[in-house]
């Protein structure tokens, strides 16, 4: 069954000074609370906010073991700090199942030579283990591509791990794979 949408009522942030507005039209969009049903469960999907990192680091440190990445605590503190500044093109958005955080997304607003618009890359996606297949995972994908239409955006595309068939039998459904192959140059 496909989710329900229901927007609540947006506000505004202060302009961001990156991108000519379109990173305050993103941070306003990503401001509003939508809240998904699914057969079984509802689903709010909404803008971090300070009093939320506490529940955002736990699901941050499992996505972290489910790579096996370590990584520094001031990085961590460091990108939910970027996450909520009104100066930066990165955006976190968080999954509710009543009050209890289940996962999260972030993203990037950023330029594009094969564009006249911007493009959204999903960067992070997490759902806690035992909220799996509640509907969370699509909530957060949606509210971001969403998002990205409302804003003009030409692509909202996203990167995962070839063996992450969990994920990639939602993201089959959600998008399209094109083939191409992501390498990281050694720094």
């Amino acid at each position: 069954m496909a989710p329900r949408i229901s927007s609540g009522a947006q506000s505004r942030l202060p302009k961001r000074k990156h991108f000519g507005g379109a990173v305050s039209a993103l941070a306003a969009a990503t401001d509003s609370v939508e809240t998904r049903w699914t057969e079984d469960e509802m689903i709010q999907v909404a803008a971090a906010r300070a009093e939320d990192k506490a529940a955002w680091q736990v699901l941050w440190e499992g996505y972290l073991g489910f790579y096996r990445h370590a990584l520094a605590p001031d990085i961590t503190d460091l990108t939910f700090e970027r996450a909520l500044d009104p100066q930066q093109p990165l955006f976190l958005i968080l999954a509710r199942d009543g009050d209890r955080v289940v996962g999260f997304a972030t993203f990037v607003l950023h330029l594009s030579t094969w564009a006249r618009t911007h493009y959204l890359y999903l960067e992070d996606l997490f759902v806690a283990e035992d909220a799996r297949g509640c509907g969370a995972g699509r909530a957060l994908i949606e509210r971001i591509v969403e998002m990205g239409r409302q804003n003009g955006c030409a692509r909202v595309y996203w990167v995962t791990h070839e063996g992450n068939t969990a994920a990639r039998a939602l993201y089959d459904k959600l998008a399209e794979a094109p083939g191409l192959t992501t390498y990281f140059a050694r720094m």
